[in-house]
């Protein structure tokens, strides 16, 4: 192992040491050609951390590099197509890439690599978007989420396409995390959507939300004077507005 994979893992585990319901099983040294180990995570932080409090685990790729700067919000990586096909076969991984000057001055970089997420890249072939996270309890509950949808999507594993699903009798269920606002979740890379029939059975889909759209009700007057009624308001990932009429937006 390389002294950059080194200091690289000594970051991870400097910024992972803060979560008492973590535990990294990372290897140094000889490990598996696509894997690097793997994080435990626990349902309480009983330091004792006794087996049956383990809530699952999350096979983790790490890739390290040493840098001149650290301002990034968002790094891209190129995954070759055989190994993204092989994370499809075994479920899923988290992808982690520490950049640092040193031990101590680092960002770290993560993206969650679910079947859903690995069959879209297969079939595009395009980099992946790894974003920066420094909020430990934002990574345990990414980790949770992981675990969660892991299960549902394991059908994505076996085949080579997103599967159709009736457009009758169905309800669009959303899972994803966030930061901050419903919107934020609705437009997030890590949010994912399913199909559930009238049995509860849920089935993951390839939907991507590009705009939230809403009528709402508001009276717009100038000297007493009224214009609008109901004025619509149109929100998307980066920017939102809202529309008076046809010619007029706010």
């Amino acid at each position: 192992m390389s002294s950059s994979e080194t200091d690289g893992i000594t970051a991870l585990r400097n910024f992972l040491s803060q979560s008492r319901i973590i535990e990294p099983k990372i290897a140094e040294g000889d490990k598996y050609p696509l894997w690097d180990g793997e994080i435990l995570i626990y349902s309480n932080d009983n330091p004792k951390q006794k087996k049956q409090f383990i809530l699952g685990r999350l096979p983790v790729q790490i890739k390290s590099a040493k840098v001149r700067k650290l301002d990034e919000e968002f790094i891209d990586y190129k995954i070759p197509l055989d190994d993204l096909r092989k994370y499809l076969a075994d479920g899923g991984i988290l992808f982690i890439c520490p950049r640092f000057k040193n031990t101590i001055d680092y960002k770290i970089y993560i993206r969650l690599l679910l079947p859903k997420d690995l069959l879209d890249l297969i079939n595009n072939h395009r980099n992946v978007t790894l974003n920066k996270i420094d909020d430990i309890h934002y990574f345990e509950a990414l980790c949770n989420h992981f675990l969660q949808n892991r299960p549902l999507q394991s059908i994505l594993s076996t085949i080579d396409h997103f599967p159709r699903f009736s457009k009758e009798d169905v309800k669009i269920v959303a899972k994803g995390i966030t930061q901050g606002n419903l919107f934020d979740m609705l437009f997030s890379d890590q949010s994912y959507f399913y199909s559930e029939d009238n049995k509860g059975l849920m089935i993951p889909i390839n939907v991507k939300v590009s705009e939230v759209e809403m009528f709402i009700k508001s009276r717009i007057s100038i000297d007493d004077r009224k214009y609008f009624d109901f004025v619509r308001r149109k929100i998307h990932k980066e920017e939102q507005f809202v529309e008076l009429n046809s010619s007029l937006f706010v």
